[in-house]
């Protein structure tokens, strides 16, 4: 299902751009001028800036929401609301390469077709999508947690609307339910157990059936697994005024906690930007650093110039993340964190863990798609294993890439964490920048992980 939902998204992007560049071809060709209709570099300029537009509005337009979450007039006005947008776009960047008058039918006729082709498009989409999800492809599941009226009401609701896109895995309820139809999967207390053996995307809390005790117990239980929960407030009269997903008009359901990388075109465009990014320093920076480097590793002790370990990503995935060997050879690197003064660190390991350098091979991770440039940091598995039981809300760390660097790294919070207090102040850090992303966050970490690389980290060591 994973692998569906990844394509289906990239598929439902990609579709847009390529309507909105075709869009633009042709209109360029038939109404600009002659001088306007070559496609020399101003146009690919038009064009890259256009489709860059396209992807940072579509956040405030959510023209890329879930189809599960808003009918087909939401959808209309949002095209329409991107398409304004792309054409006071157009209209200001050919005013400041001072070609806009001889080109205003061919803005309109632009703005006018995109939102034709668009929506055309995105009604072919839904069609199509809605007759894989009746035949069991690209779906999300629910674990519902209670099981009095309202929840087999959303339950009986979800059944008749298969083409929305949603599987229930169960019930979870203190007593059974004889309507559902071999879908009690056990009492509250098994919650943990399910969990642990089964995928689940979203965990549905009905919140008239629990006190505030029980729905915070329950709300702590699921956030030590990478899946988010929701909580279903009853029929659509009782609102909160909260962050709500309303995904029928009859039911009020609210999202526990903001993710916005949660939204598909957000992880298109980081991983877009971590790819470039890597690729750069993998053909610019490797080639110079990497000889080097490896050199004096192994001129300064024995043993491989890489180190790989066991680490956690996305939805707790396991990968080996890859680093500059800092330490001789011993059996301690996955359970002993390093300290300063680590008599395991070699002479150039002090310089290249003091410069952030021994990270760079992650870059290959990046690459990979184990990772993202900017992220909470992977810890080894043993950390993981003690933590999650300790820590609240470690495992919410993994509803992202983990990253070479992170906000809660240029917070001060780098390096090994010798207390439960600093673990609990990192992941503090960590779910800050999940709930608060923004491609310009992003940035600014990377830009403050470099000043740090250069003027000095006293928690790197």
């Amino acid at each position: 299902m994973d692998f569906q939902r990844k394509t289906y998204n990239f598929l439902r992007i990609g579709a847009d751009i390529i309507v909105l560049y075709f869009t633009l071809v042709s209109n360029w060709w038939y109404f600009s001028n002659e001088q306007g209709k070559s496609f020399n570099t101003l146009f690919l300029v038009v064009s890259a800036s256009l489709i860059l537009i396209w992807m940072i509005s579509s956040k405030e337009t959510r023209i890329y929401d879930e189809f599960q979450i808003r009918n087909i007039k939401f959808e209309l006005i949002s095209i329409f609301n991107q398409s304004v947008i792309q054409l006071i776009s157009l209209i200001t960047l050919l005013f400041l390469l001072n070609i806009f008058a001889h080109n205003k039918i061919m803005v309109a006729a632009y703005g006018i077709s995109l939102f034709a082709f668009i929506s055309l498009e995105r009604l072919i989409f839904r069609k199509v999508l809605e007759r894989l999800r009746k035949k069991g492809r690209n779906l999300r599941t629910i674990l519902f947690v209670g099981g009095n009226e309202i929840t087999l009401d959303l339950y009986e609701q979800i059944g008749k609307n298969k083409e929305l896109g949603y599987y229930v895995t169960g019930f979870l309820n203190d007593f059974p339910v004889p309507s559902l139809n071999g879908k009690y999967l056990g009492k509250i207390s098994d919650l943990e157990k399910i969990l642990e053996n089964t995928k689940v995307d979203n965990v549905l809390i009905n919140t008239t059936q629990f006190s505030d005790k029980q729905i915070n117990d329950i709300i702590r239980t699921s956030e030590k697994h990478p899946t988010r929960v929701r909580l279903v407030r009853g029929y659509k009269n009782y609102t909160t005024g909260n962050d709500r997903l309303n995904i029928f008009d009859k039911f009020e359901i609210e999202t526990v906690r903001k993710d916005y990388l949660y939204s598909t075109h957000w992880r298109i465009l980081k991983r877009i930007f971590d790819i470039v990014f890597s690729l750069l320093v993998i053909l610019f920076v490797f080639p110079v650093l990497f000889p080097v480097v490896a050199l004096l590793i192994k001129l300064t002790s024995e043993g491989p110039v890489l180190f790989k370990q066991e680490r956690w990503g996305r939805g707790n995935k396991k990968f080996y993340v890859l680093k500059f060997r800092t330490m001789k050879v011993n059996n301690q690197s996955d359970f002993v964190q390093a300290t300063k003064s680590d008599p395991r660190i070699t002479g150039i390991g002090k310089f290249l863990r003091r410069t952030n350098l021994d990270e760079m091979p992650q870059f290959i991770n990046v690459l990979k798609g184990e990772m993202s440039v900017v992220g909470p940091r992977p810890h080894p598995t043993p950390l993981n294993v003690f933590a999650k039981d300790k820590i609240d809300n470690y495992m919410l760390r993994h509803l992202v890439k983990p990253g070479i660097t992170g906000w809660a790294q240029i917070n001060g919070f780098r390096g090994a964490t010798e207390n439960e207090l600093q673990m609990r102040k990192r992941v503090e850090f960590d779910l800050w920048y999940i709930e608060n992303w923004s491609f310009w966050l992003d940035i600014k970490i990377i830009f403050k992980t470099i000043i740090k690389t250069i003027t000095g980290d006293p928690n790197a060591y």
